[in-house]
């Protein structure tokens, strides 16, 4: 096996888990060759197909065949589908990150989407194919896809993340969430957009950011150019949003296992809480969900501290049950 094809073949036939010793070999030796192998071998079997993608599977399969074997028959043409789902996208992906060969264009093969996932109680890191670093804060999901190609890279956020964008003036960074679109060419920032938030919070540490919020028919409606320590915040409800100064390195210090909370609602803090630690917190007693209060902890203090020391400013109890924390209003 001295070709791309049979490599690919490999690789697809190992994600499958129908491989012989010589392949699994081949596929064991090309993984040694360079960590990157690694890291597009792990994203591969993470990945998901869609139909579209299966469709430009069979038929780049196809084509490869002919191109390199013009003599195999269309019924061998035939097996595994779900294989060639792994080839397609072992081909294109490979041929993105080892560069200078290619059988067909780009256009020709559906992009491939990645998926990561940051469950309550913990943090994430990630690095995107073209060197971009995200931080995934707590109950929060980003999908991008595994190589970015075309005139722009494009993910997609729901939650909160921090992001290091690698710089690159010809393809400029978007980030997506369902209430706004976020544009950069290299910068550092936070954004913090929970759907069942009620606000969404963009800040921005480095460089700058055009931030692009939309209406309920998805066009965007309104613009706004951020500058280092500003930070721009949208009401969903009443669809203002308000520009301010702030000293935006606090914003993103959950990434270093800190909370920061300035001026916050008890119920917003409460959320915050329940996701950094994984625990479902409820206000039993509506006054005190309006209250406000600032503080800065490091989590390793733990959540009962953080809430001992609210109870020295405003007069509430909480319990532990099996479901959760409960807090309730003190008389």
């Amino acid at each position: 096996m001295n070709t791309k094809i049979d490599l690919w073949e490999c690789i697809a036939s190992v994600l499958e888990g129908d491989y012989t010793v010589d392949k699994k070999r081949l596929v064991d030796n090309w993984l040694k060759e360079d960590p990157r192998n690694i890291q597009f071998f792990e994203k591969l079997k993470s990945t998901s197909f869609n139909e579209t993608t299966v469709q430009k599977a069979a038929e780049a399969k196809e084509r490869i065949y002919w191109q390199t074997h013009e003599k195999i028959s269309k019924i061998q043409l035939k097996r595994k589908l779900r294989l060639w789902q792994y080839v397609a996208a072992a081909s294109f992906a490979l041929l993105l990150a080892i560069g200078g060969f290619s059988f067909w264009s780009a256009q020709s093969v559906a992009p491939i989407y990645v998926e990561s996932k940051s469950p309550a109680g913990s943090t994430s890191r990630l690095t995107l194919s073209d060197g971009t670093v995200v931080v995934l804060n707590a109950e929060s999901y980003i999908r991008y896809p595994l190589s970015f190609s075309g005139r722009n890279r494009k993910v997609t956020l729901n939650g909160e993340a921090y992001f290091e964008v690698a710089r690159d003036t010809r393809h400029p960074f978007i980030v997506e969430t369902d209430q706004m679109k976020l544009n950069v060419l290299g910068t550092h920032f936070n954004i913090k957009a929970y759907e069942d938030d009620r606000e969404v919070v963009t800040t921005l540490m480095e460089g700058s950011v055009s931030v692009e919020f939309k209406n309920e028919d998805n066009r965007s409606v309104k613009k706004v150019v951020l500058t280092p320590d500003r930070q721009v915040v949208l009401d969903k409800t009443t669809r203002k949003t308000v520009v301010t100064r702030v000293k935006s390195e606090l914003y993103a210090s959950w990434r270093n296992g800190e909370c920061f909370f300035e001026n916050e609602r008890f119920i917003d803090i409460i959320k915050i809480l329940g996701r950094q630690y994984g625990v479902q917190i409820s206000i039993l007693s509506p006054t005190l969900e309006n209250q406000l209060y600032s503080g800065f902890f490091s989590k390793q203090e733990g959540l009962f501290h953080i809430l001992n020391s609210f109870k020295k400013i405003r007069n509430f109890e909480y319990n532990e049950t099996d479901a959760g924390i409960e807090i309730y209003e003190r008389y």
